[in-house]
């Protein structure tokens, strides 16, 4: 996704430049993280929307993440800075019909605060293999305790209701693509660690949730190799791993 993004960028928009990371360890207290400069509504990309207390509706509310999410703060629709008022034109869900609907933002400066600290990028960073690595990003169970650095931003901006938190249409959030800066950047600090050994290391189940996951239960899967394809119906071409 983040290649097909920079793709676009470059060929339709002309843009010159890099896709900017962001730095989670400057904004992974509570206090830090929604003074971020990346919220900023003049420079930034603005911040959470409304509370809305009750999200039981399921009509106003179709798609709620399934974990519980503590110290959620928001649920309405963004209505300052750049993206106020954004009309986010499919989904919700997996769906890719026309759907058009506004950016949510639902924070949780409580997940990010734990989700994000200092030990559990440490504890990543530290992993001597890839799978290890991987299941410190990915998270260890959908409970508070379990959700790690991936799950963490992503609930931390959307919460419960959010664009961000809406696993198949997060990517109309535009700070999806800052999200996965982070994620990307946190991966390659990893491997330049141990460049020689790191830089092809690659691993984990084909399937999404499967072994070691199994968040809900056992599924067949096999293993990613440099060679396993990326298929992105409606997107972009399909493409190895290793492209």
């Amino acid at each position: 996704m983040m290649f097909l993004f920079e793709s676009e960028l470059r060929y339709k928009c002309s843009y010159q430049g890099t896709l900017p990371y962001w730095d989670l360890s400057l904004d992974n207290t509570a206090e830090s993280f929604v003074k971020s400069p990346i919220f900023d509504n003049i420079y930034g990309f603005g911040g959470n929307g409304p509370y809305i207390e009750d999200i039981s509706d399921d009509e106003e509310f179709p798609v709620k993440n399934p974990a519980e999410i503590p110290g959620r703060s928001g649920g309405g629709c963004v209505q300052e800075g750049p993206f106020a008022n954004l009309t986010v034109p499919i989904g919700l869900g997996s769906s890719v019909e026309s759907h058009p609907h506004c950016l949510r933002q639902d924070f949780s400066p409580t997940l990010v605060a734990s989700a994000l600290r200092d030990e559990m990028i440490d504890r990543a960073l530290s992993a001597p293999t890839y799978g290890e690595f991987n299941s410190h990003i990915q998270g260890y169970s959908f409970e508070f305790d379990g959700l790690t650095l991936h799950a963490g931003i992503h609930l931390g901006i959307g919460g419960a209701v959010g664009k961000n938190a809406d696993m198949y249409s997060s990517p109309g959030d535009p700070l999806f693509y800052f999200v996965h800066g982070a994620l990307d950047k946190i991966w390659n600090d990893w491997q330049r660690r141990d460049w020689p050994a790191r830089k092809t290391a690659i691993g984990g189940p084909d399937t999404m949730f499967a072994y070691p996951f199994n968040f809900f239960g056992d599924v067949p899967y096999e293993n990613n190799t440099l060679q396993y394809l990326l298929k992105y119906p409606n997107f972009g071409q399909v493409s190895p791993l290793a492209t």
